[in-house]
């Protein structure tokens, strides 16, 4: 519900006004009208406070060695891959728009590639979240009344969708047939939500090519399964948590040891069984991902508009990459299908990836 009393920017609403709220709604309320106090360069957008709010606290399993990291640090350790051929990346910029469609970022691959012993090199490991110094990457979609031009009503709060955005530099395989399968330079995992009325209202966490829907539960204080979705060809079976925990505001995840898919719980996450296809969660290193978010509706940075493969191409051909030991490297932030969509059609202005193919051309 709409707060319909602002004595100042922040400010709470009524005793009467917060009962009427959601709890999780009123814990945000009141920790960004204590930050109104502290000095800062211009007014904070509400919906970027939310944005901080609402971001996942993620663990990393104790045991992973493929670790995140900020995507400038990987850009500078590979080579852009052209139908032309192989070129240096000059300046940190990469191809943009249509041009950059069969392209690829490729970096040297580590040593025994496919064996369970292989040591993840230098340009490879990336870095521990401990270090605060790891970007989360956040796309937005705005669905109120302000994505459209039009002025907010006095007191309404924001609507969103909103996409957490990490990446590794390499991900590992599973074993199958006694090797390593389906491991790949460059990795993007995502986490989205919804926010309505100011309110987070539904996450999706998201595993290799498939995710589950959660809808928020005001009573229980935390979020409950409600349907889960498969966007890749391959056939999976994923067995989900039916709940999906809350610290303070923050959405509880677990990062899959060398595969980094989300979960919402720890423990093995089977997801084939026809495959014997599984990941492995544990409660290893906090990552904090508020700490430091990059707001790509802000200042959209320059690699944005590379719409190639961030990674190698596949070491063989298969139906299935997944069963060469490099499958190959994903596509970027602008060429996935978004986990929610606004409410009424035309009511949200997303983030103009299309207008990224015209560039380059």
């Amino acid at each position: 519900m709409p707060l319909r009393h602002r004595r100042r920017a922040g400010a709470l609403a009524p005793p009467l006004a917060r009962l009427l709220l959601p709890p999780l709604l009123v814990f945000v309320l009141a920790r960004t009208a204590s930050s109104e106090t502290q000095p800062s360069h211009g007014k904070t957008d509400l919906v970027e406070r939310l944005l901080v709010e609402y971001a996942p606290l993620l663990y990393l399993h104790p045991e992973e060695r493929w670790l995140p990291a900020d995507v400038s640090d990987f850009i500078a350790h590979v080579k852009v891959l052209e139908p032309g051929g192989l070129r240096p990346v000059i300046n940190s910029s990469l191809p943009a728009g249509s041009r950059s469609l069969n392209s690829h970022l490729v970096a040297q691959l580590p040593r025994d590639l496919g064996s369970e012993n292989v040591q993840p090199p230098t340009h490879l490991r990336g870095t521990s979240p401990a270090s605060g110094n790891v970007p989360v990457y956040v796309s937005l979609t705005r669905c109120d009344r302000e994505a459209s031009g039009a002025a907010r009503p006095r007191g309404a709060l924001p609507s969103f969708v909103a996409t957490y955005w990490t990446f590794h530099p390499f991900s590992e395989g599973k074993k199958a047939a006694g090797r390593l399968r389906g491991s790949h330079v460059g990795d993007w995992e995502h986490v989205s939500i919804k926010v309505q009325d100011g309110a987070l209202v539904s996450i999706y966490p998201s595993a290799h090519d498939f995710g589950a829907y959660y809808t928020y539960n005001p009573t229980t204080r935390d979020f409950r399964l409600t349907s889960q979705n498969n966007r890749g060809r391959f056939p999976v079976s994923p067995e989900y948590a039916p709940i999906l925990k809350v610290r303070g505001t923050h959405p509880v995840l677990y990062v899959a040891k060398g595969s980094h898919g989300l979960w919402p719980d720890a423990g093995v996450q089977v997801f084939s069984r026809l495959a014997q296809l599984s990941d492995v969660t544990a409660p290893g290193v906090p990552w904090r991902t508020w700490r430091r978010l990059v707001l790509l509706h802000r200042q959209p940075p320059q690699w944005l508009q590379f719409l190639g493969r961030w990674g190698n191409p596949a070491g063989c051909w298969h139906l299935w990459r997944s069963l060469c030991a490099n499958s190959g490297g994903p596509t970027g932030i602008p060429l996935k299908v978004p986990d929610f969509q606004c409410p009424t059609s035309g009511a949200g202005r997303a983030p103009r990836w299309g207008q990224l193919l015209a560039k380059g051309r």
